[in-house]
């Protein structure tokens, strides 16, 4: 589904990137932070096409001529602003800068609003209790376990938030072997990139998740060296 909107922050019509740039470019970058917000799919354009280039496909999707594309991005490419994606093209940290973990947030909330309502007869109630207790144990200790493995964490790069993200699209808790991995993660490639490659992994069938994600994400840093 379509984003209704983006995000777009004050002060860019005077960032020294962009205001260098010819105009068609320049505007190029607007139109593509709208085309990622239609993808929907962690800042990629959908540029992937059987018979256009994406420069081309970029051109039909943004009504702009295929030489203000083919420089657009070219340039943000050189930038970091793009980078390319198996085949497509992708918006640089948009997950950071588009926080898709508002979203989440509130579908998080609903589910176990949901959760919350269903009744349990009296002779299960302790059992029940003892299982939320372990549950919540099993959190805290997962968040713990996320933070280790040396190294110092990296303003804006806690794991929580990623952690979070990976929970609400599996529809339950992370163990604490999976909320090590994330942690891992965050610190080698960010807490953007890891957010990108676990929404992705959603998107196709894999056996397993988790080798997925840290191919994903060790193939994603080799692109952008």
């Amino acid at each position: 589904m379509s984003l209704s909107w983006c995000r777009l922050y004050t002060g860019t019509r005077h960032n020294a990137d962009l205001t260098s740039l010819p105009d068609g470019v320049r505007l190029c970058w607007y139109l593509m932070l709208d085309l990622a917000a239609h993808v929907d799919k962690g800042g990629r354009l959908g540029l992937k096409h059987p018979t256009l280039s994406p420069e081309e496909k970029l051109a039909a999707e943004c009504h702009i001529p295929k030489r203000s594309t083919s420089n657009a991005l070219r340039i943000y490419t050189d930038l970091r602003m793009v980078v390319r994606d198996h085949g497509d093209y992708r918006i640089a940290n948009w997950c950071h800068y588009q926080r898709e973990s508002d979203t989440s947030t509130e579908r998080t909330r609903r589910y176990r609003e949901r959760h919350k309502a269903v009744t349990v007869t009296d002779p299960e109630q302790s059992r029940t209790d003892t299982y939320r207790t372990a549950k919540s144990k099993n959190k805290t200790n997962a968040r713990a376990c996320a933070r280790e493995g040396g190294g110092s964490m990296k303003e804006g790069e806690d794991p929580s938030a990623a952690i979070a993200y990976f929970e609400d699209k599996l529809h339950k808790e992370l163990d604490a072997d999976g909320a090590a991995s994330v942690g891992r993660w965050v610190r080698a490639y960010g807490s953007s990139a890891t957010c990108s490659s676990i929404g992705a992994s959603f998107e196709v069938a894999v056996r397993d998740r988790m080798a997925y994600i840290g191919a994903t994400l060790r193939d994603r840093a080799k692109e952008e060296r």
